[in-house]
């Protein structure tokens, strides 16, 4: 539960771009093009809505994660207290499900196509874990 006001931090462009980059390789540790498969499969799975919201809730979320010392503290930490935009309760639950499912995941081959994205996130049941 480390979060704290972090908009009066003053830092170099060098710090900021270290820290960016940092964020980045914990988000997406296979690399950009996890990014551009994320960014797909998001789509896919929430059509209608911008790619920039999906992809700021699966990055919060996964930061939520990374932060939290348990899953359900962190859901609800971002369920409560991170803006999740335009989801709607079930798509918010489809959002967890989906980022439980993307952090398993250890390479690229194990992402689906768009088209089966879905049947990817009901292969097992996350939450019991």
């Amino acid at each position: 539960m480390g979060r704290r006001i972090t908009v009066f931090d003053f830092v170099s462009a060098k710090e900021r771009k270290r820290r960016e980059e940092e964020f980045f390789r914990q988000s997406f540790p296979l690399g950009e093009a996890q990014k551009e498969k994320e960014k797909e499969l998001l789509q896919a799975l929430f059509p209608g809505k911008s790619k920039q919201s999906v992809l700021y809730n699966m990055l919060t979320i996964k930061d939520a994660i990374r932060e939290e010392d348990d899953l359900p503290s962190a859901v609800a930490y971002w369920k409560g207290e991170v803006p999740t935009q335009d989801l709607t309760p079930e798509e918010q639950e489809l959002m967890i499900r989906y980022t439980l499912k993307s952090i398993r995941t250890q390479s690229l081959e194990q992402y689906p196509d768009a088209e089966h994205v879905t049947e990817w996130l009901q292969e097992e049941d996350l939450r019991s874990e």
